[in-house]
């Protein structure tokens, strides 16, 4: 019973909006406690039992049924004083303002809960809190001069060549910037320098490391003759197709190609992790 009544309250807020301050749930509802409250999860099961779920339910017009409103409406003799003031004190004041008891109830709520598996209620749940990391795609596009109009679609098309879930944690990583590189260690004061391990010259950012390291250029372009060879394909030596993918990923196509750049970037990655030079090998 918790479980579902917090699940509506989860559907309310993040996927059906909409629905609106007046089928707020009352029960199990922790966005409804006030600062310096106690945060036990409010529940009272005779009021249940008797049909009150949600705000609407203790309303009438713009305001709050008194407590013997409620105990004639909903036969529920000798209600408690505490027990009245402890629901209605969860009830934010701003939350009345704008009652309004047309549109869906939360027997639909309910009956959307009741015929969806959890999967598909989690997806339901990420789809509408979801939002794009924009100042990492600012960054990246003010590196590589590329437009990530796209940036779902690259992302999930991307994660699509593997299953492996250390590669899927690399590839997060490195698309939203949070691969350590000497220059953040060297920042944080855990590194002594900021210089590529690699070539001991330049820097060590992630577009250093990735795709202009003179060692890494020269795995790169062994890397992309072998491919040429082996599908006559010319691949461009160009940063964003390194980090990201080449040619037909926002077509969603599952490409040979791209899932050999992915390994390329995680051997890379394993190399930085090991201390270990890279080297391509046929």
């Amino acid at each position: 019973m918790e479980a579902l009544l917090q699940n509506i309250t989860m559907y309310n807020q993040y996927i059906q909006p909409s629905l609106s301050t007046e089928n707020t749930p009352l029960w199990y509802n922790k966005s409804l406690h006030k600062p310096r409250r106690r945060s036990n999860d409010m529940f009272v099961e005779a009021w249940y039992e008797r049909g009150i779920l949600c705000i609407r339910d203790i309303v009438r017009g713009n305001t709050l049924m008194s407590r013997e409103e409620i105990s004639d409406v909903y036969d529920l003799p000798n209600i408690p004083r505490s027990v009245y003031r402890r629901v209605v004190s969860q009830i934010p004041d701003t939350m009345l303002v704008d009652i309004d008891l047309e549109g869906d109830t939360l027997n639909d709520v309910v009956e959307y809960l009741k015929y969806s598996d959890s999967k598909a209620f989690y997806r339901q749940c990420v789809m509408k809190v979801k939002t794009k990391p924009e100042r990492v795609i600012k960054k990246w596009e003010d590196e590589l001069h590329w437009d990530f109009e796209e940036w779902s679609e690259i992302l999930v098309c991307n994660y699509k060549l593997t299953h492996e879930t250390k590669v899927k944690t690399f590839l997060f990583k490195l698309f939203h910037r949070v691969l350590p590189t000497q220059e953040f260690l060297f920042k944080v004061g855990i590194s002594e320098t900021d210089v590529c391990r690699l070539c001991h010259e330049e820097i060590e950012t992630l577009l250093h490391y990735f795709c202009f390291c003179p060692v890494v250029t020269i795995f790169w372009t062994e890397l992309f003759q072998w491919l040429r060879e082996q599908t006559g394909e010319t691949i461009p030596f160009e940063s964003h197709v390194i980090l990201f993918g080449y040619n037909e990923i926002l077509d969603q196509r599952i490409s040979g190609t791209n899932y050999t750049i992915l390994l390329a970037k995680y051997y890379l990655y394993l190399c930085k992790h090991k201390s270990l030079y890279p080297l391509f090998e046929e």
